[in-house]
């Protein structure tokens, strides 16, 4: 196994959170829905765990982007911004899967974003510094939309085909990529895009062994974290709040994970909201376990205090995820909650943490 992958993931994470939060998220329908695309978005990536359970060291490849552009939709609006955030696993030379996140802009009346599994067909050349790739796979998207009956703003969910293609240049085998990326689909019940975006990414192995006390000693079972941050609503008005968060985090083995942990999002103006939160995560390691990088889905049962619905309520969240091992049992890592609720007030929550590890 390989360890001279340095994973720039606190790099990366200020690079995402330096980008103005894309609000939209699901309607009255969207818990359901949102697990159904987890599903489909899980079984994609845990994929190569299966494929390459075989495979030598050198097939174990993945892949980590940023990228932004712009985006075009079918209406005569004027072209948005665009930006995504992708994990990919190669795990034959010809074949390879990915878990995104898109955020498409804002176009008058929508203000969509959402994830992706998809599945590609590759194929590299000059001695594989580029590789040529397209891809298909299930978008959930999330949408702040005009409200029809009443109110400001309404959180529309849906789901559509994605198709993509790609165009990456390595100058070596590990390390920095630039990579060229085309997005568009068409869902029934939104708006046609098409966007055209660009950025860097970084490759590296990941590990092969989980936290096993064994194999190495920089594995930690357990982690304990504490979080802070900013809660932003998914309105058109994006209110915003501080947001404070604890997190216990275990490990059950090379890519599960499993968390319990409070939130409490502060007072948005629309929501003043806090409770508790349940995840399983897939979250592969980097580096010896130095790095990771994953995505995390569940419950969270919490009270809200203002209108329209004050009380308690059990919403979806899902949430992207990064870690980096300061010390040997002292990390820092970053949480992006999404919050998908049945009643409008749905949230995006970015939070920075110290944690404390141990087996």
């Amino acid at each position: 196994m390989r360890r001279d992958a340095k994973v720039p993931i606190v790099a990366a994470t200020r690079a995402v959170a330096r980008v103005r939060f894309r609000h939209g998220v699901a309607g009255r329908r969207g818990v359901s829905t949102f697990a159904r695309g987890l599903a489909v978005a899980a079984l994609l990536a845990m994929l190569p765990q299966v494929a390459t359970a075989t495979d030598t060291d050198d097939q174990q490849i993945s892949e980590i982007s940023l990228l932004a552009g712009s985006i075009s939709s079918q209406s005569d609006w004027p072209k948005s911004y665009a930006w995504a955030f992708s994990y990919r696993h190669v795990w034959q030379d010809y074949f390879s899967t990915t878990v995104s996140y898109l955020n498409q802009g804002h176009f008058p009346g929508h203000h969509r974003d959402g994830v992706t599994a998809e599945a590609w067909a590759q194929t590299d050349l000059f001695d594989r510094h580029l590789t040529l790739a397209v891809g298909a796979g299930p978008f959930n998207y999330y949408d702040t939309t005009a409200a029809s009956h009443g109110g400001t703003y309404s959180d529309a969910h849906g789901w559509a085909w994605l198709y993509s293609a790609s165009a990456t240049w390595q100058p070596r085998k590990h390390g920095w990529f630039a990579e060229l990326r085309l997005d568009r689909t068409a869902p029934a019940k939104s708006i046609e895009t098409t966007s055209v975006s660009a950025g860097l990414g970084y490759r590296l192995t990941p590990d092969l062994h989980g936290p096993s006390p064994g194999v190495d000693p920089v594995y930690h079972q357990k982690e304990f974290t504490a979080f802070y941050g900013k809660t932003v609503v998914n309105s058109f008005n994006s209110q915003e709040a501080a947001a404070k968060a604890l997190e216990f985090r275990y490990a059950f083995g090379d890519y599960l994970r499993g968390s319990a942990g409070y939130v409490n999002e502060g007072n948005a103006q629309l929501i003043r909201r806090n409770g508790m939160l349940l995840e399983g995560w897939l979250e592969p390691g980097f580096s010896a376990g130095r790095y990771s990088v994953g995505v995390g889905a569940g419950a969270y049962a919490a009270i809200d205090k203002y209108q329209p619905a004050p009380g308690r309520h059990v919403s979806g969240v899902v949430t992207l995820t990064m870690s980096f091992r300061l010390l040997e049992h002292l990390d820092a890592r970053f949480n992006w909650h999404r919050i998908v609720t049945n009643y409008n007030r749905d949230t995006d929550i970015a939070l920075y943490q110290l944690g404390y590890r141990w087996k």
